[in-house]
Formats: C-alpha cells, structure tokens, sequence
C-alpha cells in the first residue's frame, strides 16, 4: 500500500493505492528476479481503525475501480493517532498456484498546527578519553500540537546514546545508556498569545529533569609489558548522571517553515547541540 506512512491535515485528504508484484519469469530460479505487476481481482474492504469505511471521527475512506482511495481526514484529530487505514485484497498469481487474500496498512496522522521538534547533540573526549577517541551522539524529537490556545505533546522519541571509537583498544558495550537527550514528561507547558493580529503565539514548554546517562563501554587495551589490561567507563558515566539531559525547557515562536531555538559549539566540535522546531506540512 503506497504511502505506508503519511500526514494528513485535518479536512485534509490523501490518495492510497495498492499494487501487487510477482516475477517477471515464472520458471526463473534467480532470488532477484526482476518483477513485474501481478493482477488484482478484487478488493474486498477498505476500514479505518477497523470500522468498514470510516466514520466522522476517525476519518473516512471510498474506494474507487482503480485500486485506489481517498482518505478524508475528520475534522479533529483523532485519540487514536496516527489512525490504520486497512485494506483487505484478494490477487492471484501463476507463481503462487493459488488465490491469495492479504491486508495492507497504512498508518496516517492526522494533524491540525503541529510543529516538530528535533534534537541532535555530540560529544568527544568522553568516557575512555585517556585510551583513545570516544565520540558519543544522541538525539530526539517530538510533536507539539497547537490549537485554541492551547498545546501538547504527542508522538516522543527517544534514542540510546550511539558511540564511535578511535583508539588501540577493543571495547564491549556492557549497558546502553538514553544519553543526554531524553524525555521522561512534561511540568509544564504554556501558549503565550500573540498581542497584536500581526505577531505570532509562542510555546514554551519545561520538562521533567532527567539525569545524562552514557553507555557503560568495557576497554580491552595494551599496556607497557606486551600484555593487556580492562577498565570500563563506569566513572564517567556516573558523573554524567549528576548532569541534566537535554531538554530542560524550550520556547519557540509558532510561524511557518523552520527556525533554530537552541545551538551550543560548532558542528564536528567537542561539544555540539542544536535544536530545530518546523511547522509540519502534508506529505
């Protein structure tokens, strides 16, 4: 099913289609055959969130001759969100020497003045400095809904912290660790109001402290005798848990396209953070 995954503002439609594939040569022993369009008999249901074609909350769906339909997003966003547009199709194919009846999915979100959030931060010289080059990365995002004043979030991600190394030992990741971009909830959040018809609202939004924790890495190194030694970056590890992770509190205007809220170093430095907020558009 095209898309699998989409956008969708509310009062907003998307197009969906289905295709069906099987090998161009029916005999052809090659794992990568080439493939080609296998004919669809019969579509047997479109549904969103398992109700037969829909309804005013979750959204709807009409199917057309063509193998194709049209969501229409509701006028809300929906609790459930993203909404499963599902199709049931039933194709036959010489290969298979048989009907065979499947279920497509397409995960659509609908929104109504969302702004996405994404963080990205890097550090070098951390845990394991003293035994070579530790380049820790991490990142994140979320979704701000904005509307009639007032704002949540939805849809978090959080990421472990991911490393790189450059050294003379050999290492181990002993435990991962969410780094220090992580979102455990929100205290409080806020809609300033724009004072004039011409201004903007702004967001701003203070979290839950969460505490920096790096992976534990396990370093197998050489030392001076021909021999070998194994330390593990526990220590520093520690420290970084005494350091709150980011984001603490963010504040951001609500227009259209892209704006940078918050920047720390250069990218490539020993210590670099930015953070990014858009205003999401259709897919």
């Amino acid at each position: 099913i095209y898309p699998s995954s989409a956008r969708v503002k509310v009062n907003g439609s998307l197009r969906l289609s289905i295709r069906a594939l099987e090998p161009l040569e029916e005999d052809g022993d090659d794992e990568l055959a080439p493939l080609t369009n296998a004919p669809i008999e019969q579509i047997l249901k479109w549904s969103v969130n398992a109700i037969d074609k829909g309804n005013s909350t979750v959204g709807l769906i009409s199917a057309s001759e063509n193998t194709t339909a049209i969501y229409q997003a509701p006028a809300q966003v929906p609790a459930q969100n993203p909404v499963a547009v599902s199709v049931e199709q039933q194709f036959s194919a010489s290969f298979l020497r048989r009907h065979q009846v499947s279920k497509l999915i397409s995960n659509i979100t609908v929104y109504d003045g969302d702004y996405e959030v994404k963080m990205i931060s890097t550090m070098d010289g951390a845990a394991g400095s003293q035994l070579g080059a530790v380049k820790y990365s991490d990142n994140g995002s979320f979704i701000v809904s904005l509307k009639d004043n007032k704002a949540k979030i939805t849809e978090i991600v959080n990421t472990n912290a991911a490393f790189t190394y450059n050294g003379k030992c050999t290492i181990v990741l002993l435990k991962p660790g969410q780094g220090n971009i992580n979102i455990l909830g929100v205290q409080n959040i806020r809609v300033i109001s724009a004072t004039s018809p011409s201004d903007n609202a702004w967001v701003e939004i203070f979290f839950v402290r969460s505490p920096t924790i790096f992976p534990i890495l396990q370093f197998t190194c050489p030392d001076l005798k021909g021999g070998t030694f194994t330390t593990n970056s526990a220590m520093a590890t520690g420290i970084g848990m005494s350091i709150p992770a980011f984001p603490q509190s963010i504040k951001f205007e609500a227009k259209e396209g892209e704006q940078t809220i918050l920047k720390m170093g250069e990218e490539g430095g020993k210590i670099y953070a930015k953070f990014t907020v858009r205003q999401i558009k259709d897919d």
